[in-house]
């Protein structure tokens, strides 16, 4: 018979929560996690739908414009590097915790801005926090995942961001016009009422706590998820078999990132981060200003296609939950990546820059992409071990960032002395980049562990 401290071994903690079947306290803790990450999309949709009402305000030039969105992602930026390595230290719920205070009280404070300067300001104090918190809240859900339905469990996860992105849609388009552009940026503050339902539903990740040494704690909060996994033992779980756990009492820094195990990993996700990135929130961002400003759409179609390009991107999404775990993200990746460049440079080679090919090029290589954002998280949690998983994920997502920084600008750049055509171009060769990226340097994770695919 196993005793006491055998069950609570770090192999044991892996096995245990690795047999776990889905249940209905699984799919509680992705609702609650994944609403502050609903907020995360909903706040970079957010800006995208007030400029066409401040541009005409504050008489912003497009630079102006490509300022302010990029301020955001400054903060996120600062966020992703700084909190990944908080999440290792202190855990998951509590950086998680943390981080949505920090930009609640921004999305408050930017619904009070009266210029332009104090909107960026929030904007970069918000995004410090919705930086943070992705890479946390990541490494919690894929450390409970069920192993056999890990892709659609994490990606159903994920699935509130996409559902960010078409609420923001339908909130701009519905109370922007009706309450002002302030409206949105209040309900944006709204994720501080989860605090103490996360604190009440979500103990902390056993994984977290195995890593750092932390058994009995690892234990305790163990037995409290198989005590609502089970319901309280009216369900009889499956036994235990002995497996590697995490490493223990192992501090792990951004130089193992660089390790050889794991620095062709880094670099190629970063590459693909960055890629995936630089064409979604460009093309989110920048969407409904192209249509008020090249195309002279009035404020209310603008808003309504912006919530059309929203609920594509979703749509995308709930093929990619259904089919990931089937098709592995790798060969996802190559095929999205390559549909995307192969449209954007479809469009080109048109030329004639009417609205109805734009759309519906446009929009079908923007779902690819979007797809592919939803796939990197989970395979982001896969490729890095407990002990580096929050670090992993906060660096590459620091790259998604610094692609969104990158993006808005080099888009108002190029859009007086290229037009729409300059940007299609960049968009076709980063797409392009992304495929490289995939084809080459990407790993297989179908079907694997995570103690397996990462040592």
């Amino acid at each position: 018979m196993m005793d006491q401290a055998t069950y609570s071994s770090a192999g044991f903690i892996a096995a245990r929560l690795d047999r776990l079947p889905n249940s209905g306290w699984h799919i509680l803790v992705r609702c609650v996690v994944g609403a502050t990450v609903f907020f995360d999309a909903f706040d970079a949709l957010s800006i995208a739908l007030v400029l066409p009402v401040l541009s005409t305000r504050w008489h912003l030039t497009s630079m102006s414009i490509g300022i302010l969105i990029a301020s955001g992602y400054v903060g996120q930026a600062i966020g992703a590097l700084l909190f990944g390595s908080v999440a290792e230290r202190i855990g998951r719920i509590k950086t998680i915790s943390l981080t949505i205070v920090i930009f609640a009280f921004a999305s408050l404070a930017s619904a009070f801005a009266p210029n332009y300067a104090w909107l960026c300001a929030m904007r970069v104090i918000g995004g410090i926090g919705l930086g943070g918190e992705g890479p946390a809240a990541l490494a919690y859900i894929s450390e409970i995942a069920p192993v056999e339905r890990r892709g659609a469990f994490i990606l159903s996860f994920q699935f509130m961001y996409a559902a960010g992105f078409v609420a923001a849609s339908l909130m701009g388009a519905w109370i922007v016009p009706r309450f002002g552009w302030q409206s949105i940026f209040i309900v944006g503050s709204l994720p501080i009422i989860l605090l103490p339902v996360l604190r009440r539903l979500c103990p902390e990740s056993p994984r977290w706590f195995a890593s750092r040494g932390r058994l009995e704690e690892s234990d305790a909060a163990l037995w409290e998820i198989e005590k609502r996994v089970s319901k309280n033992g009216k369900v009889t779980l499956s036994d235990v078999a002995p497996t590697a756990g995490p490493v223990l009492n192992r501090d792990s820094s951004v130089r193992e990132l660089f390790s050889p195990v794991y620095r062709k990993r880094t670099i190629n996700l970063w590459i693909l981060w960055a890629a995936t990135y630089f064409v979604v929130y460009g093309m989110t961002n920048w969407l409904p200003t192209l249509l008020k400003t090249v195309y002279h759409l009035p404020l209310q179609e603008t808003l309504n296609i912006a919530l059309l390009s929203a609920t594509l991107g979703l749509c995308g999404n709930i093929a990619c939950v259904a089919l990931i775990d089937r098709i592995g993200p790798k060969h996802w990746f190559i095929g999205a990546f390559a549909g995307a460049a192969a449209l954007f440079s479809l469009w080109l080679a048109m030329g004639d820059g009417k609205l109805v090919p734009f759309l519906i090029l446009g929009l079908a290589a923007f779902v690819l992409s979007v797809t592919v954002s939803f796939g990197l998280f989970l395979y982001t949690a896969e490729i890095y071990p407990t002990r580096m998983r929050g670090i992993g994920a906060g660096f590459a997502s620091f790259w998604l960032r610094v692609a969104s920084v990158l993006a808005p600008m080099v888009i108002g750049y190029l859009l007086p002395r290229h037009g729409i055509s300059g940007v299609f171009a960049v968009f076709a060769g980063v797409s392009a980049i992304g495929f490289l990226a995939s084809l080459i340097g990407m790993i297989k994770t179908k079907g694997l562990r995570l103690e397996d695919i990462a040592p």
